[in-house]
């Protein structure tokens, strides 16, 4: 599952296209509209069991190069509430 808290999105541009293995149409996109004013934002996955990650990847679509991230932060939590990476 994901998530953009305080976010705010296009119908079709929901945080869960983050996830869904579309590389190459305009469908596998999410955007968050509140960046402009927040300048950050927030995307929160949920796994149905621990997983280990050994790596992951970035895509960024062509059409506004100013929403593409320059900087973000993993953070992994555990059912507890504590963090590891």
């Amino acid at each position: 599952d994901a998530a953009n808290p305080g976010g705010s999105s296009p119908r079709f541009q929901v945080a869960a296209r983050a996830i869904d293995n579309d590389t190459t149409s305009h469908r596998g996109k999410w955007l968050d509209m509140a960046m402009a004013w927040r300048r950050q934002s927030t995307l929160v996955l949920t796994l149905k069991a621990p997983e280990y990650v050994s790596h992951y990847e970035l895509w960024t679509a062509n059409d506004n190069p100013g929403r593409d991230p320059v900087s973000w932060t993993l953070l992994a939590s555990n059912v507890s509430g504590g963090h590891s990476i």
